[in-house]
């Protein structure tokens, strides 16, 4: 025999994405899907910043920003699609 007791609980649901750069929604045209890429940095161990790491979560509109500024430095950021 199985005896069931009734029990709440709380789950979390994500009710938006925001853009840490430029502070608006990454939400779609449609409403529907978050558009977003997630920023991890980790330093070098005997860094001068070792032991700390950066996380955001950018937009596609900023991540094109970005893009385009790492590109203007002479540097490149490879596509990969998976």
């Amino acid at each position: 025999m199985h005896v069931y007791k009734d029990q709440m609980v709380e789950v979390k649901i994500l009710e938006d994405v925001i853009c840490d750069v430029c502070g608006k929604s990454c939400r779609d045209s449609d409403n529907l899907n978050f558009e977003y890429a997630t920023l991890h940095a980790d330093w070098g161990h005997c860094s001068n910043k070792d032991g700390i790491g950066w996380t955001g979560h950018i937009c596609y509109r900023c991540a094109d920003k970005i893009q385009g500024f790492i590109r203007s430095l002479g540097g490149n950021i490879i596509l990969t699609f998976d």
